[in-house]
């Protein structure tokens, strides 16, 4: 009184039929009157984050998200419901459409699993192939009291979080620059060009992609040290003014001064051009900032280490170049400076006023590109001409008719791009 039909098969109306014959010969046919269907399997569902955020620098796939909303595909095609659950099969949620959104915390793939059924009554069930966390808590971030100008910022946040620090100046926020937190909070990154009186912001930025409110420091006036004993000189004496000593006064178109220890080791060397003439600064193996003046200087950065700055003063605000003149640089050296530190610097951020605004985007893989929004572009242009790479500048922006874009300094045998020194904080702007 009964026989198997074939698996997984649709019949259509009267596609099955079954004759009978009585000993008489006699004959009747029945069939089906409508389409029947024979299923024996069910889709297994697919689970997925919305958006599996991540931190600058992360990966999106790491299964950590501050979205708890997850999505179902695979969904069988005469599915009847499906159902969730949180807590290993204790309790099952009925879940409508093809979501659910799970609270904040962490859940392993035996705790998290989706239960479809289909209207032949069978089941399937799909889960997270690895352990997730739903992280909703904003992160904190601190920035310690700043010592100076020239001592490195320090700060606590989040552990493992990725920091943000800007120098805001006049309230307009510099390029960002990122420092991670050590796995117990610590962080710590030095700000070449930092000015008494400005700003320094930072915001951390966890591993599921979560941003702490901003934290604002200020960088205090300088106070005058406490008296020392030291011995000072002035070198580069032309012949008629007689030999180096403590009071030898100096007509040099290239004076440079240098506070010496006991030994008569230099700790620190700043230079400053006083002439209109060309000058020539050489490096040491100290860090040292480097400040021309009209001529056309050329600076010789150390070859033996140390992390040298060149300044560029605002000394004729009607000239182009600030009444700088078209400097060269040899043996600059292109690098991180939060890693590297013989990485040298140019702080042209007096000639352009403090003008350009947010200079770097990040987009949410942690790729930096120059922002579309800032004005940077509109004044500053780095360029490579096969040997060497120039900074240019225009001090009134695309937009201004007093000023066009002109040399300002030249890296020999260097090649970089704006993006390059932007990133590395090597200019600023």
């Amino acid at each position: 009184n009964s026989f198997k039909a074939a698996s997984d098969t649709t019949y259509d109306a009267g596609k099955i039929q079954v004759r009978q014959t009585d000993v008489a010969g006699n004959t009747a046919t029945g069939m089906n009157a409508t389409k029947i269907v024979f299923d024996n399997s069910i889709l297994t569902p697919f689970l997925e984050f919305e958006e599996d955020t991540a931190r600058l620098g992360g990966t999106n796939d790491d299964g950590v998200t501050k979205n708890g909303k997850v999505i179902l595909s695979n969904l069988d095609p005469d599915l009847d419901y499906w159902e969730y659950t949180i807590d290993g099969g204790d309790t099952w949620i009925g879940g409508e459409g093809n979501s659910f959104v799970l609270p904040q915390g962490t859940y392993t793939d035996y705790d998290l699993l989706v239960r479809v059924v289909n209207i032949a009554g069978q089941s399937s069930e799909g889960y997270f192939y690895e352990t997730v966390t739903v992280d909703t808590t904003i992160p904190d971030v601190a920035i310690d009291p700043i010592v100076d100008s020239t001592s490195p910022i320090t700060g606590t946040a989040e552990g493992n979080s990725v920091v943000i620090v800007n120098v805001i100046v006049n309230g307009v926020k510099g390029s960002d620059q990122y420092v991670s937190a050590d796995p117990a909070g610590n962080w710590s990154i030095s700000i070449p060009g930092l000015m008494p009186g400005q700003s320094v912001s930072a915001v951390s930025v966890d591993q599921a992609g979560n941003r702490s409110i901003v934290a604002t420091e200020t960088v205090p006036d300088a106070t005058p040290s406490a008296s020392f004993a030291s011995k000072q000189y002035v070198d580069n004496v032309a012949a008629d003014t007689g030999t180096d000593g403590a009071t030898t006064k100096s007509n040099d178109a290239t004076p440079n001064s240098s506070l010496a220890d006991d030994s008569g080791t230099s700790s620190s060397e700043n230079s400053s051009d006083v002439a209109s003439t060309p000058s020539t600064f050489n490096g040491s193996s100290t860090d040292e900032v480097f400040q021309g003046n009209a001529g056309n200087d050329t600076y010789n950065m150390g070859t033996t280490g140390g992390s040298d700055t060149i300044y560029f003063a605002l000394l004729n605000a009607s000239h182009d170049t600030g009444g700088n003149g078209i400097d060269q640089a040899n043996n600059f050296k292109i690098g991180k400076i939060e890693t590297d530190a013989n990485a040298d610097v140019i702080d042209i951020h007096e000639l352009l006023n403090d003008k350009i605004s947010n200079a770097l985007h990040t987009d949410s893989t942690g790729k930096v590109t120059l922002d579309p929004s800032s004005n940077l572009t509109e004044y500053v242009n780095v360029t490579y001409d096969g040997t060497n790479t120039h900074v240019q500048i225009d001090r009134d922006g695309k937009a201004g008719t007093t000023h066009t874009f002109t040399d300002v300094l030249i890296l020999n045998d260097v090649k970089t791009d704006l993006l390059t020194l932007i990133q590395n904080n090597q200019l600023i702007i």
